[in-house]
């Protein structure tokens, strides 16, 4: 991999208070492509191990460990993608219900309900 930075001379940037080129500057910045997941070269052997136990194939949770060094982060973004899932899934199961139809059937607002998993759903209004 080339890693590519503009140089001092070459940037066409404008710093304010006190802020130059070597202000942004980082020469050990390595660009992280999750097309290239075998190729990362982690902190240690061991370490990897840990994220792959953690992550399985969660591709953003294995980013998430690998760039911030913590596995809680990862199992942070796995837990929240896994149950986005689940309300997706749960989510498609409803029936919709045309509320305008529905509104115009109920006495008041607040008597408008519908069917969710078994479980009647009141809006008050």
């Amino acid at each position: 991999m080339i890693a590519v930075a503009v140089s001092e001379s070459d940037s066409i940037m404008y710093y304010t208070d006190g802020a130059d080129w070597w202000t942004y500057n980082n020469n050990s910045f390595v660009p992280v492509f999750t097309d290239d997941i075998e190729n990362w070269v982690w902190s240690s052997e061991s370490f990897k191990q840990t994220a792959y136990d953690t992550c399985g194939n969660d591709t953003a949770c294995l980013v998430d460990v690998y760039v911030t060094g913590d596995v809680a982060v990862g199992e942070s973004s796995k837990a929240t993608a896994e149950s986005s899932l689940e309300t997706n899934a749960a989510l498609s199961e409803l029936k919709t219900v045309p509320l305008k139809r529905s509104l115009q059937n109920a006495d008041t607002p607040k008597d408008f309900c519908c069917p969710l998993n078994d479980t009647i759903v009141v809006f008050s209004g």
